[in-house]
């Protein structure tokens, strides 16, 4: 398996994770869900972390990622603030409002497009720590500042009524900055750990060390929830994480060693912007005929099915918006999603 393709597929299954925990699957499988919080967000800001370069002046800089993220997510986010009020689903001042915050509100019907502008705050961030601090993976000081930045983290989420503006609920900072420093570690870490990555070898030892982390992190109440500002066992979700993000990494070196399975994982993990932006949109058109499934196994099969179709039909939508001249140019950033 090639470098890059090893990266690229440990993010398919990222992005894989995610859109499972947006379907109707939480309703079978509550507890599974549940415990993967700790992986699934974690996983993607450390592998987006691993690429991270930040040689550009900082007007480059800002511009490249405005265009890689913020583009693609007002243009959407917009369209979707004129579209929904014809649906009966709010009107286009509120979701335009929620849109230009750009957070997990009340605002936004669509909620998960709030990650798109949340990682635009943490490459920022990510910018301007490493502009100034160069971080060393052999430096055991350093990790501790990724841990202090962390327990930052923490007590600005305990320090922030979410519950001030009104009937508004979770609005948060806006681009998510409230949580922005328990991400920020996990991308950070992820730049400090490249080579290591990179030219990843695994350990079964190891492997079954962080499996049993994880799961007495799971069993501990670990859960992780960014847009909903929550975050229960703060030192447990902070140990399943980390080895939770190795066990990930040992799972895809062996599964992607069947080609199939790795040109998926390769195809989604290139694909994941889109994935992003249109999967729940997928999703909810399947959620309500899911609801009226009473056989457990009918409901879980055509759940997974409607899993597939939102990861089939998200990738097949950017195929099309990269070979549409005027999408293209609304969608597609002038940079990839790497620096």
């Amino acid at each position: 398996m090639g470098r890059n393709y090893f990266i690229d597929a440990a993010k398919g299954l990222s992005i894989i994770l995610v859109v499972a925990n947006h379907s109707y699957l939480s309703h079978w499988f509550e507890e599974w869900i549940i415990s993967l919080s700790m992986i699934r967000m974690p996983l993607f800001f450390f592998l987006s972390g691993i690429f991270f370069k930040f040689s550009d002046t900082p007007f480059k800089f800002f511009g490249k990622k405005f265009s890689a993220l913020m583009k693609p997510y007002l243009v959407f986010g917009l369209f979707l603030a004129v579209i929904l009020p014809f649906i009966g689903r709010g009107d286009f001042v509120t979701h335009a409002t929620g849109v230009v915050w750009g957070t997990r509100s009340e605002f936004l019907s669509l909620i998960v497009l709030w990650f798109l502008p949340h990682l635009f705050a943490v490459y920022c961030l990510a910018y301007l720590v490493l502009k100034n601090i160069k971080l060393d993976s052999s430096s055991p000081l350093h990790y501790g500042v990724l841990a202090a930045v962390y327990v930052a983290g923490l007590f600005m989420l305990e320090s922030i009524d979410y519950n001030a503006i009104g009937d508004v609920r979770n609005l948060g900072l806006p681009f998510s900055i409230d949580v922005a420093f328990i991400s920020l570690p996990l991308f950070l870490l992820g730049h400090m750990l490249r080579e290591r990555v990179i030219s990843f070898k695994p350990s079964a030892p190891i492997f079954g060390f962080s499996l049993g982390v994880f799961a007495i992190a799971s069993l501990m109440g670990g859960f992780l929830d960014l847009h909903y500002r929550v975050l229960s066992e703060p030192f447990f979700v902070f140990l399943g994480s980390l080895f939770g993000i190795y066990t990930m990494l040992y799972c895809v070196f062996y599964v992607a060693k069947v080609p199939v399975i790795e040109k998926i994982l390769v195809i989604v993990g290139k694909q994941s912007l889109f994935i992003l932006m249109f999967h729940a949109l997928i999703l909810g058109f399947a959620r309500e005929p899911l609801k009226a499934i009473n056989n457990d196994v009918a409901g879980v099969g055509l759940t997974l099915v409607s899993i597939c179709i939102a990861v089939i039909a998200s990738v097949f939508a950017g195929y099309v918006i990269r070979r549409i001249m005027p999408l293209r140019i609304l969608f597609v950033p002038a940079v990839g999603l790497k620096s």
